[in-house]
């Protein structure tokens, strides 16, 4: 056996790939790595350059054992959660009582019995261990007795633990063809089947190891291949690349400073290949990174798992069982439609989302036409019982479901990985249905009962994606990282206690225990071995590049909240930058248009009936932001329905007040409770208002509103009182008003007064800045009348009154007004709110960009400063 030892960036690994790459020839070569990214990474660089035509030459150690020993199989983590939840069912064990149906603790329960198979420590080694041990707690010993029974059940299944299948496959080293050659690479660390095997192959074949002398575990290693005769080669470090550091305002300006500076390398003919970004784990920085690259038009390859229940493709066949099983809810089905597997057009899915918004909520497929038909071939199944397997056949059957309308296009190396994605995630949910088929005895059971199984084996499904591009950025963890060279790297989020990670407290197996437990031969990771670990991950990731280091960090996070730097940049030098303010904009970002206007005169004159009656509603909009009135009173979108929850709000509110005032001034003799009633109900039946408490509360509060104000005093007792009059008339030649006042009182002299009820705070109306009273002054000094004043009547407030002047409120409205008509008719539609504050509740907030025209104008402001 040969070791090379050495620290990070040592050239260990170049050594051992020329002495791999050497070997080539007549007898067969094996490298061995950790993991199955690592192997397809190394497949990629040394079989091209070999031109071996061997079987698998770059594989995992894990393979090697599944050669050796190909009766028994890798338990699936979809099974060991299956077995943990009946071993806890069947032992009901108190310390875990109270906890065991969360899939969360179980996953927990996973990685100790983990821990201990893959150190080659068996349920009964445990349990001999943990009755020499007085201190020992209940949890421990239920653990003990849980790992027990997976272990049998496990072998009932034909499934080995890891530790007892490397084992195994140490005793039939002898099956491996005599001149075969090892090589091993890539390990931070092994366990202690794992160097067994190792021996076991060293006693039989020529074997090249390498051992990070940095990392913490790597003198254990070592002492464990003592007894093996061999040569050991200390290699030298080599030089790295000078480190840089930055930090951005947020996590999302970070990675947009990553991809400028990315783009900028690439711009200057550096090869994508030669780029790597380095990240803790997946999470929060893998979703980030993949948006902000496409959007900057840089290829990436991802070398992470997907979560198969996270595709696209997995959620829409859920979705349709979902909907399904709820007796196709309008809810579940608008998640359905949601999904872009579900291959609608744009125009037709959203007609099909509109139709069961405003149905919501309710049941059934009536709104949704053919693919409606085809969904209602699946209502039969609820009241199916089946075997698993044939429900799984069943289920499969979806695959012919997903984009079912869509072609494969030519297009770019982007879109043929999203295909391979779709694909990829087919074949997965086939292969989990199965697998899923195969935990629950052959018995007939309903869909409803076999579908959480299916759920929980889709959530632990890992979904990979087959990627065999070359030129692109590499984005792994700081684990894939060892066997990486790079010319330049990104390593992110160096947040204290992110990366690296602070080690979580171990609630079953605490520190003392475990240390206790090493007297008895079983050696556990304590927390500071774990943080040790951590912090060499970091040291790994500095050293992976030849020529330049970017180190960055959030300065806050996602509350708005300091962030705290990991106190590990201080072993670097070199002080931190800033990076620049961004807001993800890809390389040719749209531009806000230099006029004012989105469309011209003669467009708007198509759009407006001819003649046109203009109401004071439309020219508030208009006033307020001319887009807003574009969509809805030009264009007339229709905007989305609101959720059940949310439709009897102030909008509805006021509607359903003013009906009722004007019902009364109509009967009065019905009474106020009976007429709310009856506008009420027919306003829930219209909208579908469904029945909560916060329904009720504003029907009382409205009652109690009305009352007060019907039961205050009464000004101009001796005055007329005229309710909802419609009124009609020219402002000026070629520009008619038309509308509705709520009330105006008329005195037998010709005076008027208006009013106008709006169901809202006092100090809501106070700001408010319509021309609508001055209209109405008009339409009843047109009428013949004396204007003599106007007024809101604020009735969330108790009915409480503001006066207005009446000829400076009748000239301002005459202004406004025309010169708002003449505004819209010369095409004037910009996005151009009077009060930014009220956009929040615009429908078309969405497609105004109003909040880029922000960004660009305090980007100008900072360049001018």
């Amino acid at each position: 056996m040969t070791i090379l030892t050495g620290g990070f960036a040592s050239g260990k690994s170049t050594l051992l790939r020329e002495s791999f790459l050497s070997s080539s020839g007549s007898a067969p070569i094996r490298l061995l790595v950790p993991t199955t990214t690592l192997a397809e990474h190394l497949r990629h660089r040394v079989t091209g350059a070999s031109g071996h035509a061997g079987p698998a030459p770059v594989t995992t150690l894990a393979a090697v054992v599944a050669e050796l020993t190909p009766e028994f199989g890798h338990p699936p983590a979809s099974t060991i959660d299956h077995l943990l939840h009946s071993a806890l069912t069947e032992l009901d064990p108190p310390a875990f009582r109270g906890v065991r149906h969360y899939p969360g603790f179980r996953q927990r329960l996973s990685r100790i019995v983990d821990e201990f198979a893959g150190g080659g420590v068996s349920a009964s080694t445990l349990q001999i261990a943990l009755t020499k041990m007085p201190f020992a707690t209940g949890r421990q010993r239920a653990l003990a007795g849980i790992y027990a029974l997976l272990e049998r059940d496990l072998h009932a299944r034909g499934f080995l633990l890891p530790g007892e299948r490397i084992r195994l496959a140490a005793s039939r080293v002898r099956n491996i063809p005599a001149a075969t050659r090892f090589f091993v690479d890539g390990f931070f660390s092994m366990s202690a089947p794992e160097t067994e095997l190792l021996a076991a192959i060293a006693a039989r074949h020529p074997l090249t190891l390498t051992v990070p002398t940095d990392w913490p575990e790597a003198s254990e290693t070592l002492s464990r291949l003592d007894h093996i005769e061999g040569n050991r080669i200390a290699c030298s470090n080599i030089p790295t690349g000078r480190i840089r550091k930055f930090f951005g305002s947020g996590r999302e300006q970070e990675v947009a400073e990553i991809a400028r500076l990315i783009a900028q390398r690439l711009g200057d003919g550096e090869p994508a290949e030669s780029i790597g970004i380095i990240i803790r784990q997946e999470e929060p920085y893998a979703a980030l990174l993949r948006t902000v690259l496409s959007r900057y038009g840089i290829s990436a390859r991802f070398y992470f798992p997907e979560r198969l229940d996270r595709q696209s493709t997995i959620r829409y066949f859920s979705a349709i069982v979902r909907a399904l099983l709820s007796g196709w809810d309008h809810g579940a089905l608008l998640e359905l439609l949601a999904s872009p597997a579900s291959g609608g057009g744009t125009n037709e899915t959203d007609r099909l989302d509109f139709d069961i918004r405003e149905k919501m909520p309710g049941r059934g497929l009536d709104t949704l036409g053919e693919f409606g038909k085809r969904l209602n071939t699946l209502s039969e199944w609820p009241a199916l019982h089946r075997e698993p397997a044939d429900w799984a056949a069943a289920l499969a059957g979806l695959g012919e479901w997903a984009f079912a309308n869509e072609t494969i296009a030519p297009g770019s190396p982007e879109s043929a990985v999203l295909w391979r994605r779709r694909a990829s995630a087919i074949r997965a949910w086939t292969s989990a249905l199965g697998e899923a088929a195969a935990l629950l005895p052959a018995h007939s059971v309903t869909l409803a009962e076999f579908w959480p199984t299916i759920e929980r084996v889709v959530q632990l499904t890992p979904l990979r994606v087959p990627d065999a591009r070359a030129n692109c950025v590499s984005v792994v963890d700081a684990f894939e990282a060892r066997q990486w060279r790079f010319k330049t790297t990104f390593v992110c989020g160096l947040l204290e206690g992110e990366f690296p990670a602070r080690p979580a407290a171990d609630s079953i197996f605490d520190d003392a225990t475990r240390i206790e437990l090493r007297s008895h031969g079983i050696h556990l990771r304590t927390s500071s071995d774990l943080d040790q670990i951590e912090h060499s991950l970091l040291e790994v990731a500095v050293t992976r590049a030849s020529h330049e280091t970017f180190l960055s960090w959030p300065a806050f996070d996602a509350n708005g909240e300091e962030a705290l730097p990991a106190f590990a940049l201080g072993h670097y030098a070199g002080e931190p930058t800033a990076a620049p303010e961004s807001r993800l904009s890809p390389p040719t970002p749209f531009r806000m248009p230099q006029t004012l206007s989105f469309a011209d005169a003669d467009q708007i004159a198509d759009l407006l009936p001819s003649p046109k009656k203009w109401r004071p509603s439309e020219i508030d909009c208009f006033r307020q932001c001319p887009f807003q009135y574009l969509g809805r009173y030009t264009i007339a979108l229709k905007p989305a329905p609101v959720e059940p929850s949310e439709r009897f709000d102030v909008r509805q509110q006021g509607s359903l007040v003013h009906s009722v005032i004007r019902r009364l001034a109509e009967a009065p003799q019905k009474g106020l409770d009976a007429i709310f009633e009856e506008e009420f109900r027919s306003l829930e039946r219209k909208l579908n208002i469904p029945p909560s408490h916060e329904v009720l509360w504003h029907r009382l509060a409205m009652l109690r509103t009305l009352r007060a104000f019907l039961t205050s005093p009464t000004e101009r007792a001796n005055w007329q009182h005229h309710a909802e009059w419609t009124f009609e008339f020219d402002l000026i030649a070629g520009l008619t008003i038309r509308g509705r006042i709520d009330r105006f009182d008329a005195s037998a002299d010709a005076r008027a007064f208006a009013i106008d009820f709006k169901y809202s705070k006092l100090e809501r109306v106070k700001k408010l800045n319509s021309v609508q009273g001055g209209l109405y002054l008009l339409a009843l000094q047109d009428a013949g009348y004396r204007p003599e004043g106007f007024s809101y009547v604020a009735l969330r407030d108790e009915g409480e009154v503001i006066t207005l002047e009446p000829k400076s409120l009748m000239e301002q409205a005459r202004e406004d007004t025309i010169e708002s008509v003449e505004s819209i008719r010369q095409g004037l539609i910009a996005a151009q709110p009077a009060d930014p504050d009220g956009c929040r509740y615009c429908d078309f907030l969405a497609t105004c960009r109003i909040r880029e025209r922000s960004g660009a104008a305090a980007d100008a402001a900072g360049a001018a400063e």
